[in-house]
């Protein structure tokens, strides 16, 4: 059976000890790089044992998306704005997290792993399915309802537009700032949603 790696086991972690092991993981990863990042290395720069981050995270995998993308941080959409709105609000937040100097370093590795583990795979996929991809549906709807947009484009496709895009401009335009590189990639995505005049 699958542990969860976010229920604690045993007695209730220490808020301040988890503090301290997220921000030794966010040096090391700016330091290092993904590679450079190992349990005792982690350990050695919080100060504690390398026991006590094994009781909390089952692999360095675990442990780096955690810190990088903890459950309580996610991309919140506005449910009652115009579709422009739901798009800018998803392709900023994604760029921003992805472009935070720890996330650069981390994501390679880290896409990998999620190749190659089905719980940790499984844990991104919650971050965004069902509340972010029902959100894109509902507003995709309403916005066909209203003649805004075309009809037939999916919620998951224009998702997985949005989190690629932002991941490959993240490293090959690295020289882009994120905010020039997030309103590109609304105007593209928003000029393939936006209903045609024979529509």
């Amino acid at each position: 059976m699958a542990t969860d790696a976010r229920r604690p086991l045993g007695r209730p972690r220490n808020p301040a000890v988890d503090e301290r092991i997220r921000d030794a993981t966010l040096a090391l990863l700016i330091d290092e790089g993904y590679a450079g990042v190992t349990m005792e290395s982690v350990a050695r720069r919080a100060g504690v044992a390398h026991t006590t981050i094994y009781r909390r995270w089952p692999s360095k995998a675990h442990l780096v998306h955690e810190v990088l993308f903890p459950a309580t941080d996610v991309v919140e959409l506005g449910a009652d704005g115009s579709l422009e709105q739901v798009i800018s609000e998803l392709v900023i937040g994604m760029v921003e997290s992805i472009s935070r100097p720890e996330a650069r370093a981390a994501l390679p590795g880290l896409l990998a792993e999620y190749r190659s583990d089905d719980e940790l795979l499984g844990l991104m996929i919650r971050r965004f399915e069902p509340g972010i991809t029902d959100l894109l549906t509902h507003a995709l709807a309403d916005a066909v309802a209203r003649g805004e947009a075309r009809p037939g484009v999916a919620a998951a496709t224009v998702l997985e537009t949005v989190i690629g895009a932002a991941m490959v401009g993240t490293f090959l335009r690295a020289d882009t700032a994120p905010d020039v590189r997030a309103q590109g990639l609304v105007d593209l995505v928003m000029s393939g949603l936006l209903a045609q005049p024979n529509d």
